[in-house]
């Protein structure tokens, strides 16, 4: 049944000229690290992408506290909101760290292909 499916999704790209998503934005090198420096400024600017999570869990912390206590499905829906809201923060997070880390490895690289000359 798997194999009919993704076949089934194969043609349906091909037929309609899809390309897939992750071989369209697969990233490395400098991308890596330009990318991870415009989410960064994305994410730390005044009223960014940091504030808005930040109020939309804060809204759903108010809703939670405000709904009736035998209210079950409420609870764990704004918890699930708040749930998808933490792990957004965390993929931009990993995001911003991957273009520091290849920053920081194509510093490394730079150093280490310089020859160290000693004095005698």
């Amino acid at each position: 049944m798997r194999s009919i499916a993704v076949r089934l999704v194969a043609w349906l790209c091909h037929r309609y000229s899809i390309s897939f998503i992750d071989e369209t934005r697969r990233s490395n090198g400098q991308d890596a690290i330009a990318i991870g420096e415009t989410w960064h400024t994305f994410a730390i600017e005044e009223n960014g992408l940091y504030d808005m999570i930040d109020s939309q869990r804060r809204q759903a912390f108010e809703a939670y506290a405000d709904t009736k206590p035998g209210d079950h499905a409420q609870k764990e829906y704004l918890a699930m909101q708040d749930r998808c809201w933490r792990q957004i923060k965390a993929r931009v997070d990993a995001i911003i760290q991957n273009g520091r880390i290849e920053a920081d490895r194509k510093r490394q690289n730079a150093a280490m292909q310089n020859p160290i000359r000693k004095s005698v």
